[in-house]
C-alpha cells in the first residue's frame, strides 16, 4: 500500500469515527420521548388557558431541537440537557416584555403539576426535570414579518426569528425545501408538533454537533477567561451551515467525507464581517432570516472574538491531527480530548467490535468509497472515487 493508499485509508477512518462520535452525542431515545412528552403538556397548558391574551398563541421548539444539533452532556453523570420553546402571542411589540413574560408562565406557576418545578430565569420561564432535563418556554411577539424577544433586563423587544432559522437550517440540512403550512382562519392557539427522532441526520448535523462537543472539552481544558467567552451555540451552528453550503453550491467533488469536514471547519471564518457603524468596526455573524447580528456581544467585549478565533485554531487542528495518525490507538488519545472520553470509549468499542466480527467472518474489506473499512463483500476491490457526501 503507497503513500497515498495510506492517507486514503487513515482519512476514511477518520470519518467513520467522527461520524460515529456525532452520533454518540444524540441523547437516548428514551430520553428523546421524555422531553417530547413534556414538550406536549406545557405547550397544552399554555396554549389551554382561558386568557384571551393567550388566544392566538403558538408554541413550537427552537434552537437545538428545531435542528436535530442536540448533543448530550459532556459528562455522563451530568444527564440534564435543555429543550428550548418559544411562544408567539398573537400580540406585537406593543405590548411590554413583563406583561409578554407573565402571560406565559401564568398558567404554569397556577398548575400544581408544574408550580414546584417552575424556575423564573431573565427572559423566559424555565420547568425543571431533576436529573433529567428542563424545558425553557420564552415569549415572542409579532413584529413586522419577522418576530421579536425580550432582552434580558425585559425593557425592549429585539428582533428575531427562530421558527425561520429552523426553516433555514433544516433545508440546507435536509437539500430540500420544507412545505410551507397555511394558518388557520379561526384565531386559536396551537402547538407545532415536536420534531421526530432524525436517525438519518446528515453530515451537517453532525459538524455541527461535533464542533459544539469540541467547544465544551476545551472549555474544560482551557486556564482563565477563555471558557467564559467560549463561542455559543448559534454562531457555531451559523457559520457551519453558511460554509456548508458554500461547499454544496460551489459543484466541488469530494475525495471522502472528512475532507468535506475539513474543508467546511475551515471554510467558518469567512462568514465573520467587520462592518464601519457610525465610525466604529463592529464584529458581525449575521443571521440569515431576520435584523439580527448574533455576535452583538463581540463589540461590547473583545474577549469573545478573541475566545472563538482560539477555540476554531483548536477545532480544525484537531481534525488535521486525527487524519494524520495511524489506527485506533493513535485515534483514541486525540478523541479523548477533543470529544470527551466517555464519547471515545463508546466510538473506539463499537468500531473495535465490528471489525473484529467482520474480520473473524472472512467479510472485511476497505473501501474508500463507503467511507473505509465495510463488512460489505458486494464492494470489495472498488476504487477510491470522488462524489459528494453532502447526504447520508
Amino acid at each position: 500500500m503507497g503513500p497515498t493508499d495510506n492517507r486514503v485509508l487513515r482519512e476514511a477512518l477518520t470519518a467513520q469515527l467522527l461520524g460515529r462520535v456525532a452520533d454518540s452525542l444524540d441523547i437516548t431515545p428514551t430520553q428523546f420521548q421524555r422531553a417530547k412528552v413534556a414538550y406536549e403538556t406545557v405547550s397544552d397548558v399554555v396554549t389551554s388557558n382561558a386568557d384571551p391574551r393567550l388566544a392566538g398563541a403558538k408554541v413550537f421548539p427552537q434552537g437545538s431541537f428545531a435542528i436535530g444539533t442536540v448533543v448530550r452532556p459532556l459528562n455522563d453523570d451530568d444527564s440534564e440537557f435543555d429543550v428550548d420553546l418559544a411562544c408567539r402571542l398573537a400580540a406585537n411589540t406593543s405590548l411590554s416584555p413583563v406583561l409578554a413574560k407573565q402571560l406565559v408562565g401564568a398558567p404554569l406557576a397556577a398548575d400544581g403539576r408544574y408550580a414546584a418545578k417552575l424556575e423564573e430565569k431573565a427572559r423566559c420561564w424555565r420547568v425543571n426535570y431533576a436529573g433529567e432535563f428542563h424545558l425553557d418556554i420564552c415569549p415572542l411577539v409579532v413584529a413586522d414579518t419577522t418576530d421579536a424577544i425580550p432582552d434580558k433586563e425585559l425593557a425592549r423587544w429585539i428582533l428575531t426569528n427562530p421558527e425561520g432559522y429552523a426553516k433555514w437550517f433544516n433545508e440546507r440540512a435536509d437539500r430540500a425545501r420544507t412545505r410551507m403550512m397555511l394558518d388557520h382562519a379561526v384565531l386559536k392557539a396551537e402547538v407545532v408538533p415536536f420534531p421526530e427522532d432524525n436517525v438519518d441526520k446528515g453530515w451537517l448535523r453532525r459538524i455541527v454537533q461535533l464542533l459544539k462537543r469540541h467547544r465544551d472539552t476545551w472549555c474544560d481544558r482551557v486556564e482563565g477567561w477563555q471558557a467564559e467567552f467560549a463561542p455559543i451555540s448559534i454562531i457555531i451552528t451559523t457559520l457551519a451551515a453558511m460554509s456548508f453550503e458554500h461547499e454544496f453550491r460551489s459543484g466541488r467533488s469530494f475525495a471522502g467525507a472528512y475532507d468535506l469536514i475539513r474543508r467546511v471547519i475551515a471554510g467558518m471564518p469567512a462568514y465573520i464581517e467587520q462592518r464601519n457603524v457610525g465610525g466604529q468596526m463592529q464584529w458581525w455573524v449575521q443571521s440569515p432570516v431576520a435584523a439580527e447580528n448574533f455576535a452583538n456581544r463581540w463589540n461590547q467585549d473583545a474577549r469573545w472574538a478573541l475566545a472563538f478565533w482560539e477555540w476554531h485554531a483548536v477545532a480544525l487542528a484537531s481534525v488535521n491531527e486525527l487524519a494524520s495518525v495511524t489506527g485506533l490507538d493513535g485515534a483514541r488519545p486525540l478523541l479523548d480530548s477533543s470529544y470527551g472520553a466517555s464519547s471515545a470509549a463508546r466510538v473506539i468499542n463499537s468500531y473495535s467490535l465490528q471489525v473484529r466480527s467482520a474480520r473473524d467472518s472472512n467479510a472485511l474489506r476497505f473501501a474508500p468509497a463507503a467511507g473505509g473499512l465495510t463488512a460489505s463483500s458486494a464492494i470489495a476491490g472498488t476504487p477510491v472515487s470522488r462524489h459528494t457526501f453532502f447526504g447520508d
